[in-house]
C-alpha cells in the first residue's frame, strides 16, 4: 500500500514539475519576444514538429502492443522498480488496464494537438513579421517597397540553401 502510495506522489510530482517548466518556458518565451520573435517562431516551429512526430510514434506505439509500451515506459521513468505492485493491490483493482491504455492515448492526443497548435503559431508569427515588413515599405514609398522584395527575396534564398548570386 506504501508503494502506491509513493508511486502516485511522484506521479503528482512529475506533473507538477512538468507545469513549472511549462509556465517558465511562457514566461520567458514572453520576455524575449520582443528582441527575438523569428528566432521563437522558428524554434516554436521545431517544437511543433517534434513534438507531433514523438506523439505519433508513442501513440503507434501504444496502439500497436499497449503492454510492452506501458512496461518500456515505466522501466524509462521508474527505474528503481517501484511501479510493479501485485495483482491484488488497490491501484490494480481500482484501475482496470483499459483507464490506464484510454488515459494514455487520450494524453498523446493532447500532447500532438499541441504539436499542432505550435506550428500553426508559429506560421502565423513569421508571416506577421513579412506583413509587418511590407506595410513599413508601403509607409516608404515605391524605393523602400523595391528594397523589402530584394530582401524578402534574399532571405527565403537563404531559407532554401540557395545562392543568393545568379547563376550565368
Amino acid at each position: 500500500m506504501l508503494a502506491q502510495i509513493r508511486h502516485i506522489a511522484f506521479i503528482i510530482y512529475l506533473v507538477c514539475l512538468g507545469i513549472i517548466i511549462g509556465t517558465v518556458i511562457v514566461f520567458f518565451s514572453q520576455r524575449l519576444w520582443q528582441r527575438f520573435d523569428e528566432l521563437l517562431a522558428r524554434s516554436l516551429r521545431a517544437v511543433g514538429w517534434v513534438t507531433i512526430g514523438v506523439g505519433v510514434l508513442l501513440t503507434l506505439s501504444a496502439l500497436l502492443d499497449f503492454t510492452k509500451f506501458w512496461v518500456l515506459f515505466h522501466v524509462f521513468f521508474f527505474p528503481q522498480g517501484n511501479w510493479m505492485f501485485s495483482a491484488d493491490s488497490i491501484l490494480i483493482t481500482l484501475y482496470p488496464e483499459s483507464f490506464f491504455s484510454d488515459l494514455v492515448l487520450h494524453w498523446l492526443v493532447f500532447v500532438s494537438a499541441f504539436g499542432v497548435v505550435a506550428l500553426i503559431v508559429s506560421f502565423f508569427m513569421l508571416h506577421m513579421r513579412v506583413a509587418e515588413h511590407a506595410f513599413d515599405a508601403f509607409k516608404e514609398g515605391p524605393q523602400a517597397q523595391q528594397m523589402m522584395h530584394y530582401a524578402h527575396r534574399k532571405e527565403r534564398k537563404a531559407e532554401k540553401g540557395d545562392s543568393p548570386k545568379r547563376k550565368r
